[in-house]
């Protein structure tokens, strides 16, 4: 009886460390987990403007979308691919011509905002992504 006594005592002890190893190891949890959370939202945020840079440059990429495309101009083009990021995503395009070639790049970018200020992490991050693409020409290179 006396065996089964300390048993006992020794169990009921162990129950409140394990709540205690709970107390401290739950917080830290917490916080990587939302970490991980934010850190996949940042990626998030970075490979949709890939795709809007990437619209808009297709946009201005081929001369025949500018009269058979539902869209006006490249940066609704972009923002269409777009619109699940946030409000404040803007677009800017330039051109630039060298030894006949014309390229266009297009750059996406947008003031991401973290769900809480963590130690680490900034609570506002600018995220931006450029592509450049060659314009396709309208008539081709004569064979040499």
């Amino acid at each position: 009886m006396l065996n089964h006594h300390r048993l006992n005592h020794r169990f009921h002890r162990r129950q409140g460390a394990a709540l205690v190893e709970a107390a401290i190891i739950l917080p830290v949890f917490l916080i990587l987990i939302g970490i991980a959370v934010d850190y996949s939202r940042v990626m998030y945020s970075s490979v949709t403007l890939s795709g809007t840079a990437r619209n808009g440059a297709l946009y201005d990429f081929d001369p025949v979308n500018t009269t058979e495309s539902n869209y006006t101009s490249c940066s609704n083009c972009a923002c269409a691919d777009g619109t699940n990021i946030s409000n404040n995503l803007s677009i800017s395009e330039s051109t630039s011509t060298t030894n006949g070639t014309t390229d266009v790049t297009v750059t996406a970018n947008t003031n991401f905002r973290t769900l809480s200020s963590w130690l680490i992490l900034p609570s506002s991050q600018s995220v931006n992504r450029s592509i450049v693409v060659r314009k396709a020409q309208l008539i081709p290179d004569p064979p040499p």
